[in-house]
């Protein structure tokens, strides 16, 4: 997320409250604050992690959003828990290989909140890189 422009601080393990990182991601018009979870699993996350996610996203303000990261995708009822969600989230995958987002999902709350971040896809070479932009802005 850092080349998004996102300044993250590493939370302390005993008292983060299932919340890995914190901090602001800094927009070309707008900062917001910004929490994050994030998995290293074989298998792709399930629902109940994503739940826990919506309970500790609760403590924040409804601008707050929060940033579920996984290496290894999201099972179909999280994708389908995480749309339904009342605060802003968005779920990423990242490529362990390269560190790259893979994917970038942003819920209703989100895209209110965030109405100028498109994802998008480009293909160089035969290869699928994913793209996010601010308006006409391309980050990363």
């Amino acid at each position: 997320m850092q080349s998004l422009n996102c300044e993250l601080q590493a939370t302390q393990q005993s008292r983060d409250g299932g919340i890995d990182h914190q901090g602001s991601w800094i927009l070309p018009d707008l900062e917001v604050e910004v929490v994050t979870q994030c998995k290293n699993e074989s298998k792709p996350v399930g629902v109940h992690y994503v739940r826990e996610f919506h309970g500790v996203l609760s403590f924040f303000s409804p601008t707050t959003v929060g940033l579920f990261a996984s290496t290894s995708g999201y099972s179909l009822y999280a994708q389908r828990f995480f749309l339904r969600m009342t605060h802003p989230a968005i779920l990423c995958t990242v490529d362990t290989d390269s560190s790259r987002l893979t994917s970038f999902l942003l819920n209703d709350r989100a895209r209110t909140l965030l109405p100028k971040l498109t994802v998008g896809s480009l293909f160089v070479n035969q290869e699928h890189t994913l793209m996010l932009t601010y308006g006409d802005k391309i980050l990363g």
